[in-house]
């Protein structure tokens, strides 16, 4: 899985938007939407890649567990607020793995 969903050490896959490349590829053969995923957390970066076309939607599954206020957040301008997902994969998949549900290390509980 841990190609799946990289952690933040992975080896091929540890940069912010690691799978954007493919959707640059998928994009020389559609003209159709093309969510991106792959680490997504820097609200810059993703209006950066939604600017330029590179991609329609970003699909940011572990930062909003991380933080579910993120668009809120971006909208408000509250960017240093944002509780960025560190991609450790502890309890996102980890929980998941151990059938114990799909959580963030920065839940409360």
């Amino acid at each position: 899985m841990e190609d799946a969903i990289p952690p933040a050490n992975h080896p091929y896959f540890k940069e912010q938007g690691c799978f954007l490349k493919f959707c640059d590829e998928v994009r020389q053969y559609t003209d159709k939407p093309i969510t991106g995923v792959g680490g997504l957390t820097q609200p810059d970066f993703v209006e950066q890649q939604l600017a330029s076309g590179r991609i329609s939607c970003a699909a940011m599954s572990r930062q909003l567990l991380a933080d579910p206020e993120w668009p809120n957040k971006v909208a408000a301008g509250q960017i240093k607020d944002i509780h960025r997902c560190v991609r450790c994969n502890k309890k996102c998949l980890g929980g998941l793995q151990q059938h114990q549900g799909t959580h963030c290390i920065y839940e409360k509980g």
